[in-house]
């Protein structure tokens, strides 16, 4: 199984790295716009990169599941 690193955009960190190597990247945020912005900031950079955007909030158990469901579907 190929791994798939999950950022959560509060952290503030990019995974510029993981993408640089070719990783697919699961971007979390609570805020739409946050992850809209982290997300267009990862694109410019790394044009080539593979990013999946996830609406959610890591603290609710709910929205951790689903974010860990469509991250490895």
């Amino acid at each position: 199984m190929k791994r798939m690193p999950i950022w959560c955009s509060e952290a503030r960190s990019m995974p510029e790295g993981a993408a640089a190597e070719g990783a697919r990247i699961a971007l979390v945020a609570r805020d739409r716009d946050e992850l809209t912005r982290a997300a267009g900031d990862l694109a410019r950079r790394l044009p080539s990169s593979a990013v999946l955007t996830l609406q959610g909030d890591m603290r609710r158990q709910e929205d951790a599941e689903r974010v860990v469901a469509r991250t490895i579907a």
